[in-house]
């Protein structure tokens, strides 16, 4: 059975929720109504949210091969 994978390069969803561009089916007049909850790099959020785990969970390993980075 073949298999295959798909994930974005780039940019991808990132432009879309912070709404840099307009696409077809949008009015530009009401983009000032867009309410941006949070717009913060990804990789930040992600070392702000499992940076702490990560360490607990290495500091238990033994093996190195084991250890996240």
């Amino acid at each position: 059975m073949k298999r295959t994978i798909s994930f974005i390069t780039g940019q991808g969803f990132v432009n879309h929720n912070s709404r840099k561009f307009h696409a077809k089916n949008t009015d530009p007049k009401r983009s000032h109504w867009n309410v941006e909850y949070c717009n913060q790099d990804i990789q930040e959020i992600y070392h702000e949210l499992f940076d702490e785990a990560l360490e607990r969970y290495n500091v238990k390993q033994t093996r190195k091969d084991r250890k996240s980075l």
